[in-house]
């Protein structure tokens, strides 16, 4: 039964399983706005030319990109985060390390 526990308590700590989770939803949204959201609302020309105001254009092309980042470059990165989290496992503040990857990572695709 140990390995059990140890395989257990492995799998949350894992970074790649909320990476998963979190690149899975961005599928589902994905597929959401393809089939049934508004007319073009995954579309960065649709949203651009649309009749709002800019800053609210500017801000939902900014959230489709982010959820495109997250359903398609999000799984690259499990193995690097996988990685980072081993090795920052005894730095002194590995959430905080582990943060700054996560949000370096992001801010360079947005």
């Amino acid at each position: 039964m140990p390995g059990i526990v140890t395989a257990a308590a492995r799998a949350r700590h894992d970074p790649g399983v909320a990476l998963w989770v979190v690149a899975g939803a961005c599928w589902v949204v994905t597929a959401w706005l393809v089939i049934a959201g508004p007319a073009g609302a995954g579309h960065h020309g649709a949203v651009l030319d649309g009749a709002a105001p800019w800053p609210a254009r500017l801000g939902t092309a900014l959230a489709v990109w982010v959820v495109m980042i997250g359903a398609m470059m999000l799984p690259t990165v499990v193995p690097m985060a996988r990685m980072f989290d081993a090795v920052t496992a005894r730095a002194p503040r590995p959430v905080a390390a582990r943060a700054a990857f996560l949000v370096g990572y992001l801010v360079v695709w947005i």
